[in-house]
């Protein structure tokens, strides 16, 4: 019992640490995704020369495109670090409730002799 206590705090750490790492990703995305849309802006304002207008804004829409699929891929990763987190804590709590259980139990005498445990 204290082992699979043991390596469910393991695993929770482990856990948080990705979760942390999920939420910089996510922050780092945005902030790229944000500063790529400024820059766009300022281009497409005339503040930055550019080359063939139409052509020029098609290629910046795509590399728009790409930092918010990298903002959508953070946000999944921080979703899965969630979920782990979730499942380890009702793995905890499951834990958690199978030694109060065991903790608990009442044994008495069958009439053959055997013992029956309650639990």
């Amino acid at each position: 019992m204290i082992s699979e206590f043991n390596f469910l705090m393991e695993a929770m750490k482990h856990e948080q640490n990705e979760l942390v790492k999920a939420q910089a990703g996510l922050r780092e995305a945005k902030l790229s995704l944000e500063l790529r849309q400024a820059e766009v802006y300022a281009e497409n304002s005339g503040a930055l020369p550019g080359k063939d207008v139409a052509a020029r804004k098609a290629h910046l829409f795509l590399e728009c495109y790409d930092f918010e699929i990298a903002v959508i891929k953070a946000e999944s990763a921080l979703d899965i670090a969630k979920a782990h987190m979730n499942n380890i804590e009702l793995a905890m709590k499951h834990h958690m409730a199978n030694v109060r259980i065991s903790n608990t139990a009442v044994a008495w005498p069958r009439p053959e002799g055997e013992w029956i445990t309650d639990g």
